[in-house]
């Protein structure tokens, strides 16, 4: 069967062991590493988005960005969305998942991948 592209957001705190919890509770559902394809939703851990700022939460930018670990957000492929909310479920580290329905650099983009790949529900989990 196809795989879907899902969104998954880690709490801020414990950087160290997303990745191994995400992974582990995975592989409990029979879901091997290499299936899913964990990946950072930033490729090149990019900060184009960040502007230096003497305000700015240095540790909270560095959780973000990947500089103190693995990002917060990270795309990944999962089998559906039953499976996806159960590891939601289970890891403790999963701030959320969303099913991704579209890509794009603006919003239009996003939309209009999705009416292409006529995906009709609803993508929040």
């Amino acid at each position: 069967s196809d795989l879907c592209l899902y969104l998954v957001r880690f709490v801020s705190g414990l950087s160290r062991f997303r990745i191994a919890e995400f992974e582990s509770v995975c592989e409990v559902y029979g879901i091997s590493r290499n299936l899913i394809n964990l990946r950072p939703l930033i490729e090149d851990h990019s900060t184009e988005l960040y502007q230096d700022n003497a305000d700015d939460d240095k540790e909270w930018r560095d959780d973000v960005y990947g500089f103190q670990g693995p990002l917060l957000f990270q795309l990944v492929n999962l089998p559906d969305d039953e499976t996806a909310k159960n590891i939601a479920r289970r890891c403790v580290l999963v701030k959320d998942i969303s099913k991704v329905i579209g890509i794009g650099r603006s919003y239009r983009e996003c939309i209009e991948e999705s009416i292409k790949t006529k995906v009709r529900e609803n993508s929040w989990l």
